[in-house]
């Protein structure tokens, strides 16, 4: 009934404010005029989360220390309610394989939910000493977290956009994201922030992690890529979006 009905109501709109270009795309899809599609975003404090990312750098390596992360470790992250639709499976079986590649490869889990006892044990029968699993985070306290991470990783089989990758982003952090991730398409540019890899694909999302990892100059690199993305797509230009699609809407309006 959806795919019947979205068709007819989005001839309907005089214009749409779509949060990233996956939403532009998926508007224009069913049937809204392009030039009546204004892509906004999901208004996080960009420039305020790449500060304190910025701030904690002195202190990272001690951070680190505490957690008995070592310095070779690279640091792969994962924020969010464990469910379904979070792709876990896949994440956790990419994860044992990448470690045997690259043995310095380390998982960071933060967050509950009915997949909690799942992750906890297949980490300890397949990649023992290689996953932490941390309880949720206040959200103040969170950039501590991503600033202990070396990349971001979102293996969602369903995820409309994912604030979680928008912070990685701002916090400098290269992603790794299934394509079904609605964030993926504006922070992980495939090879120039990060990778986009087919979702439900362990081995697609093994070799990312894998090839992430050896090169951390680049994931740098990248990391500072999707920083530069995030730092565009400020709370401004989402509300001058907005204010243009009112008017544009006003507009056609004022035309029939």
């Amino acid at each position: 009934a959806k795919s019947l009905l979205l068709p007819v109501i989005g001839k309907t709109f005089s214009a749409v404010w779509a949060p990233g270009r996956l939403g532009r795309e998926y508007w224009g899809h069913y049937g809204v005029p392009n030039e009546a599609i204004f892509e906004g975003s999901y208004c996080l404090d960009s420039a305020a989360i790449a500060a304190a990312a910025e701030a904690l750098k002195p202190k990272r390596e001690g951070m680190r220390a505490e957690m008995g992360i070592r310095p070779d470790d690279f640091v792969m992250l994962f924020v969010g309610r464990l469910i379904d639709q979070r792709g876990l499976d896949y994440l956790l079986t990419a994860f044992a394989q990448a470690t045997l590649a690259d043995p310095n490869l380390l998982l960071l889990v933060v967050g509950a939910g009915p997949w909690k006892q799942w992750v906890e044990e297949f980490a300890r029968e397949y990649c023992p000493g290689r996953t932490r699993v941390l309880p949720p985070v206040p959200y103040q306290d969170l950039p501590e977290v991503y600033s202990i991470a070396d990349a971001y990783v979102q293996p969602s089989v369903f995820e409309p956009y994912s604030l979680s990758t928008a912070q990685a982003a701002a916090s400098g952090l290269p992603i790794i994201a299934s394509d079904c991730v609605g964030a993926a398409y504006d922070y992980a540019v495939s090879s120039v922030a990060g990778f986009i890899v087919p979702s439900r694909s362990a081995d697609a999302l093994k070799e990312a992690l894998v090839l992430m990892s050896r090169d951390k100059s680049a994931a740098r690199q990248m990391g500072a890529q999707a920083q530069k993305s995030s730092l565009n797509r400020t709370s401004t230009w989402a509300a001058g979006q907005f204010e243009s699609a009112v008017l544009y809407s006003l507009r056609d309006r004022k035309s029939t």
